[in-house]
């Protein structure tokens, strides 16, 4: 199917609103998503997308377990921090670290361009960029939630007394930090898994 071809199939499903989202749709932002994932040019910009997503898993995390929430910030690097206070043992510490705005400045451009993007195309009210959006930032966040503990693990051979969620978790319940690993791993997979097959079917 030619670009031309897939456009036409988009725009004749945008004017049957209403009605399921051709396979085409779906599995096009797709692959749109997970060559994203998979660039070496985008994937250092666009993480910041996931890093957004993860700190704020993080906070909300310490606020739901009666942590005070101090800051999060995301860096210019894409990496982030999140910082709160309470208990440094116990549930709601490993919850928070589990999880994965005194804001910052590249953390609020990165914030503001992201709420930007999507209010830009839901302001147009058009079926055919909507469906776009919404798609490819779902398959997005599901590709891009495997590849950063991909990269964790890596970093952690790498640079083993690096702080991170992994070794933090491990600190404070005395599982290795490779285990926990495994189960960012699986929670990864199982949400690819998951949410490629609700948006397939």
């Amino acid at each position: 199917m030619t670009a031309g071809e897939w456009w036409h199939h988009l725009s004749v499903w945008a004017a049957r609103q209403g009605q399921p989202p051709s396979h085409v749709l779906v599995l096009g932002t797709g692959l749109l998503a997970a060559a994203a994932v998979a660039s070496r040019r985008v994937w250092p910009v666009a993480r910041t997308v996931v890093t957004i997503a993860h700190e704020g898993g993080h906070a909300l995390a310490a606020v739901a377990t009666g942590r005070r929430l101090h800051s999060v910030r995301v860096l210019h690097s894409s990496a982030g921090v999140t910082v709160s206070e309470g208990s440094p043992a116990g549930p709601g510490i490993i919850l928070t670290a589990l999880a994965g705005y005194l804001r910052n400045a590249y953390g609020v451009l990165a914030v503001g361009l992201t709420a930007a993007g999507i209010v830009a195309v839901l302001w147009r009210g058009a079926a055919l960029p909507e469906a776009l959006l919404g798609y490819v930032m779902t398959w997005f966040l599901l590709f891009g939630g495997l590849r950063p503990v991909l990269e964790l693990q890596r970093g952690r051979r790498r640079r083993p007394r690096t702080s991170n969620d992994a070794d933090q978790l491990a600190r404070l319940t005395g599982l290795p930090g490779g285990l926990w690993v495994g189960v960012f791993a699986l929670v990864a997979v199982g949400a690819l898994a998951l949410g490629g097959w609700l948006l397939i079917r």
